[in-house]
């Protein structure tokens, strides 16, 4: 395999900083979490993770993987970026 595609989706504002709600992009194999990372900060400005800010991979928290930010990602994993939901 020379690329892995995943869906990164964005919801409530940032959407809105990010133009649209859903990207679909290419990374080598063996890329993490850290690459999604980075990718972001460059790409949109969004810096995560981040106080306020929740990452899911797959729908779990990213700090819920055991090797966390160094999660190997797959082809065909779904990150979503959303503000922390706070309440009781």
């Amino acid at each position: 395999m020379e690329s892995l595609t995943i869906k990164i989706k964005y919801l409530v504002n940032f959407h809105e900083i990010t133009g649209k709600k859903l990207d679909e992009i290419s990374f080598p194999p063996g890329s993490d979490l850290y690459t999604v990372a980075a990718w972001l900060e460059g790409e949109y400005g969004i810096k995560v993770p981040a106080p306020r800010v929740l990452n899911l991979l797959n729908g779990h928290g990213w700090n819920q993987y055991p090797e966390e930010m160094k999660t190997t990602l797959n082809d065909g994993d779904t990150i979503i970026i959303m503000p922390s939901i706070s309440g009781g």
